[in-house]
């Protein structure tokens, strides 16, 4: 970047005036393309009593059952590629599951039948 004429290169003379700034946490991505997004498969679709939650990596995750409306209804740690939950309580309809690791995030649907 040049220094325009009317400035001291040594900034003695001159007025400065800070217009962009850009800050970065070392050891975060810069943007979300850089989260993996990751594939789960959630079966049986449509089920009555329990659903497996299969993903990708065996710990260090995170799976949630959220309503249509946005309401967090199950979190469970993950402790194995395929993980089953109860949803025998819950009632019909559809819901969204997400799976969230350090090593990237996935998101689909199932829906609980009568």
């Amino acid at each position: 970047m040049a220094i325009e004429s009317i400035i001291s290169p040594t900034f003695e003379e001159s007025d400065m005036v800070l217009d962009y700034i850009r800050v970065y946490q070392e050891g975060t991505p810069a943007s979300t393309s850089e989260i993996e997004n990751l594939t789960i498969g959630v079966y049986p679709n449509p089920s009555v009593d329990f659903i497996s939650i299969e993903v990708p990596f065996q710990e260090g995750g995170i799976i949630e059952i959220f309503t249509v409306d946005g309401r967090k209804i199950v979190s469970q740690v993950v402790t194995a590629t395929l993980n089953q939950i109860d949803i025998s309580e819950l009632p019909s309809g559809a819901y969204i599951v997400n799976y969230q690791s350090d090593s990237g995030s996935g998101s689909t649907q199932f829906v609980k039948a009568k």
